[in-house]
C-alpha cells in the first residue's frame, strides 16, 4: 500500500499467509551471494531468535568510498543497515527480538543507492576480477 518498508513488509507477509522464517533482501545488493547468505541463515537458526537483521559498521563504508543511507543505533554506537533481514511471519505485527550480525563482508555493505555507489562497486569488481585472473596464471 506504499506506506513506508514496515508496513510495507508486514503486508506482504499477512497478504501471502507466511508464518514461518522469511528472508527479506533489499535489492541494491549487487555482491550478494549464496555462500554469504548460507552463513547469514546458519547464524539465525543457531540464534533461536524469532529475527535477524545484518548491521554495517560505518567505517565499512568509507573503507569502499560508499554512503550509508539507512542508520540503525544498536549498543550506543550508528551502524547503516544492509537490507538483509530475517523475521518470524507468524509475529509479523510484533516487536521481534532479534539477532543482530555486524558485517564488514563486501557482500554486505555494497549498497547501490547512488552513481557514486555504483562506480565503487564497479571499481571492486574490476580489482577482484583481476586478482582473480592474476591467482589462476
Amino acid at each position: 500500500d506504499g506506506q513506508g518498508y514496515h508496513s510495507d513488509v508486514q503486508q506482504a507477509v499477512k497478504d501471502t499467509n507466511l508464518n514461518g522464517p522469511v528472508l527479506i533482501i533489499s535489492s541494491d545488493l549487487p555482491l550478494l551471494n549464496g555462500k554469504f547468505l548460507d552463513e547469514i541463515i546458519e547464524r539465525y537458526e543457531e540464534s533461536g531468535k524469532p529475527a535477524l537483521t545484518v548491521l554495517i559498521p560505518e567505517e565499512a563504508f568509507s573503507m569502499y568510498g560508499l554512503s550509508a543511507v539507512s542508520q540503525y543505533e544498536y549498543e550506543g554506537k550508528m551502524y547503516a543497515v544492509s537490507g538483509i533481514n530475517i523475521i518470524d511471519g507468524g509475529q509479523i505485527l510484533k516487536e521481534q527480538e532479534q539477532e543482530v550480525v555486524i558485517s564488514c563482508q563486501p557482500e554486505a555493505v555494497f549498497t547501490v543507492n547512488s552513481v557514486n555507489d555504483l562506480t565503487a562497486a564497479k571499481k571492486y569488481l574490476t580489482q577482484i576480477m583481476g586478482e582473480s585472473k592474476r591467482n589462476k596464471d
